[in-house]
């Protein structure tokens, strides 16, 4: 956890080897940046779309499993969503306003499958 690595961290290294800020750098370490943007505001609409995009990107894609040959644009859409969650995943700057746009455009494509295409 978060708070565990911060207490190995401040344990480990003694008060003058840590840098004075270390509260505030402990946010900017990669793992921990990905998921809190206190950081960085501006990744924040990526941060909050993230963990609606992989559940809403993995039932696109079982739809489009179920529905065989009519449901290929729903697997192509459900595969960019995936593939936009790997570039967020890997901290890339295109992910700030990918991964925002590809959770609304899985969930449109979710819901236009539903209405549209016969799920057997």
């Amino acid at each position: 956890t978060l708070f565990g690595s911060a207490k190995y961290y401040l344990g480990v290294y003694p008060e003058e080897l840590r840098p004075t800020d270390v509260f505030e750098t402990m946010w900017d370490q990669s793992p921990i940046r990905v998921f809190y943007s206190i950081s960085d505001p501006g990744r924040f609409a990526s941060v909050v779309s993230f963990p609606v995009l992989l559940p809403a990107a993995v039932i696109l894609s079982v739809f489009a499993v179920k529905s065989g040959g009519r449901g290929v644009l729903s697997g192509i859409i459900a595969g960019a969503g995936l593939f936009s969650a790997l570039i967020y995943m890997m901290e890339l700057p295109i992910s700030i306003w990918l991964t925002p746009l590809m959770t609304v455009t899985v969930i449109i494509a979710g819901i236009w499958h539903i209405n549209k295409i016969k799920i057997t």
